[in-house]
């Protein structure tokens, strides 16, 4: 079976995209929802990377990865934020 994704953060970088849904896809999928169920239940919240991807993400403004991701110094943070 194949179906279509939408994805991307605002509508001028939304794209879609195909997927094949084989057994492996719901396999993963499960495997990845009783992970996110273990987390909300503990209460942890992981630590977030910042990579290229998060630029076109729309959980970004949430998931803060410049701020809340792995400990940085004030100032290497404004460093780097004032770079960009």
């Amino acid at each position: 079976m194949r179906k279509k994704l939408l994805h991307g953060n605002e509508i001028k970088n939304r794209r879609r995209q195909e997927v094949r849904i084989d057994e492996k896809l719901r396999r993963e999928t499960k495997q990845a929802a009783a992970r996110l169920h273990e987390l909300v239940r503990s209460g942890r919240t992981p630590l977030a990377r910042y990579e290229k991807k998060c630029k076109s993400c729309s959980l970004m403004a949430l998931c803060m990865p410049k701020v809340a991701g792995v400990a940085k110094s004030v100032n290497r943070y404004l460093s780097q934020v004032l770079a960009e």
